[in-house]
């Protein structure tokens, strides 16, 4: 692999970067061995490893929207394999699903998924940052007491 521009997509994120692209975007991409049902949206060109199930033709419907579709489809109860989880495509093309015909719909409702993910994922960071400053103020206090724990650590760590 020459490293490059384009993502390699594998069963379980990017995994690497490539001089060349296999697949033009925007695709969905998920696991097909390994990794099942961590979706991920590409939306440029990138290289899917052998180890992920990829769509690119969206039959007039929104990319996004079918992103959002389906991750809400739980893929990884499609899996079988008793040491390394694997999906078959055919298994879930049998799925019947409704969805809105409207395109200006499905990118509302592809937009809407959008935002709240990304503030979910804003308060996630604000969360940890909250809890790694209370960890370290509760550990700073544990350390500077004699008698507490880490006080007893230090004595054994001279």
């Amino acid at each position: 692999m020459i490293s490059g521009p384009y993502p390699v997509v594998m069963s379980n994120g990017v995994g690497g970067w490539h001089s060349k692209y296999a697949v033009k975007g925007p695709g969905v991409v998920t696991g097909r061995s390994g990794t099942i049902g961590g979706l991920q949206y590409i939306e440029g060109d990138f290289w899917p490893h052998n180890t992920s199930l990829w769509v690119t033709s969206f039959n007039s419907n929104e990319p996004k929207f079918i992103y959002w579709l389906y991750s809400s489809l739980n893929l990884e109860r499609f899996g079988s394999g008793s040491g390394v989880p694997t999906l078959n495509r055919n298994d879930v093309h049998d799925q019947l699903i409704g969805v809105p015909c409207n395109i200006a719909e499905q990118r509302r409702i592809g937009a809407f998924f959008d935002r709240l993910d990304s503030l979910i994922t804003l308060h996630q960071r604000k969360y940890c940052g909250v809890a790694s400053w209370m960890l370290g103020v509760a550990l700073v206090r544990l350390g500077s007491e004699s008698d507490g724990a880490f006080g007893e650590m230090k004595h054994v760590l001279r």
